[in-house]
């Protein structure tokens, strides 16, 4: 079999492929077999965290088809060419109108072997969500107070994934398979009879590297598939990647530099040597003036 280059750069020619295979059917493997073949891969952690400003926007409907043509179009400033799992699965009918010549993949797994992988993955997403305090309370001062982050994981908790698994995802203390696997067969249906023929390679993982190279015109690599398989949950996942970490950093430093410049502002309030533009009696009680100085605090951060 020929050895293909899998550094071949291919980053100005656009959206190629679009995994419209349903998550928990081998997508991280199907990121990983596309890599080797020289696509340049977007994948759920790059989707939330790098690009959720641009999703948001999608969400809302706010010319949709634009922020899809930045994200993905020839020249796209990441180079993307090939795009996996969530949003892009519940989204690829979209993206295959926005790029008609890109194909479609179709990742099919057993039925009773992908319910039972979500149901793992969900038992450990869900303890992993319970460990985090400001998740337990639905985001409320978190997501309220540091904005950027918590957005991010909102985006991906309560539009991105309902998309694709219904309303019934948001329950973390119990799901139906029945419905969940309903879920997955109506997917693959409406994939099957809604796209066209000739841009659809409906693919198993045990079907092998002929199939899937044959479809894409890539020569057929050496060695066997590359199998990625990841039960340790979206948190940690997302957690580990390069853009949360990054986003992170951002807006720890934005966070210390506010924090500081608004505490010397309280206590200079606090003590008379700062006067600011609200209407109070001069004769405010401490307490009063620190209670002031804390929502300041807090209606400034929020606009981080």
């Amino acid at each position: 079999m020929a050895q293909y280059n899998k550094n071949l750069k291919m980053g100005k020619a656009g959206l190629q492929v679009i995994n419209a295979g349903f998550s928990k059917t081998g997508t991280k493997s199907m990121n990983a077999i596309l890599e080797q073949l020289g696509f340049n891969v977007c994948d759920s952690p790059e989707a939330i965290y790098r690009h959720w400003e641009d999703w948001e926007k999608v969400a809302n409907g706010e010319k949709p088809n634009e922020v899809l043509q930045k994200l993905f179009g020839k020249g796209n400033p990441d180079e993307y060419t090939a795009c996996v799992d969530l949003p892009h699965n519940a989204y690829w009918e979209l993206l295959l109108k926005q790029f008609p010549d890109a194909k479609v993949i179709l990742v099919l797994r057993d039925e009773d072997k992908w319910a039972s992988s979500v149901h793992k993955h969900l038992a450990v997403e869900r303890e992993q969500f319970q460990e985090m305090m400001w998740w337990r309370l639905h985001g409320g001062i978190y997501r309220w107070i540091f904005n950027h982050s918590s957005r991010a994981m909102s985006l991906y908790m309560d539009w991105i994934r309902p998309l694709l698994i219904g309303p019934e995802a948001r329950n973390f203390y119990g799901e139906n398979m029945d419905i969940l696997r309903l879920k997955y067969r109506m997917h693959n249906q409406y994939v099957m009879n809604n796209c066209p023929k000739d841009k659809l390679l409906v693919w198993r993982i045990e079907d092998g590297w002929e199939p899937i190279c044959k479809f894409l015109g890539k020569p057929v690599p050496e060695g066997p598939l590359p199998h990625k398989n990841r039960m340790g949950g979206v948190i940690q996942e997302l957690a580990e990647s390069v853009d949360y970490q990054a986003m992170v950093r951002k807006q720890t430093t934005s966070i210390v530099l506010r924090m500081s410049i608004i505490a010397g502002l309280a206590y200079g309030w606090c003590k008379g040597l700062v006067q600011p533009h609200l209407q109070v009696e001069e004769s405010m009680p401490l307490n009063w003036k620190i209670i002031a100085a804390t929502v300041l605090f807090l209606v400034t951060m929020r606009k981080l």
